[in-house]
């Protein structure tokens, strides 16, 4: 299937990907090093990320598993589906 040659191209290739990655992510560290401030924004995004699944999670249990769900005239995405 595949010869040897092949093989030890393919290897050489995932090795220098693998180097690229390893220079880029020294680079990426020495930027943060320099600039603090650069992780202020993945913090935010990550707490605003987890409010936003917070409002979703309580307004499905008070939809679909609440009181509002049972009352009487209420239809609800899950029985129209």
């Amino acid at each position: 299937m595949f010869g040897r040659l092949e093989i030890a191209i393919a290897e050489a290739i995932m090795f220098q990907r693998i180097g690229r990655g390893w220079e880029m992510a020294k680079a990426s560290w020495s930027v943060v090093k320099l600039h603090p401030k650069l992780l202020l924004l993945p913090v935010f995004s990550g707490i605003a990320f987890l409010a936003l699944i917070a409002v979703v999670c309580i307004g499905a249990l008070t939809t679909f598993g609440g009181t509002i769900a049972s009352s009487p005239g209420f239809t609800s995405l899950a029985s129209v589906l």
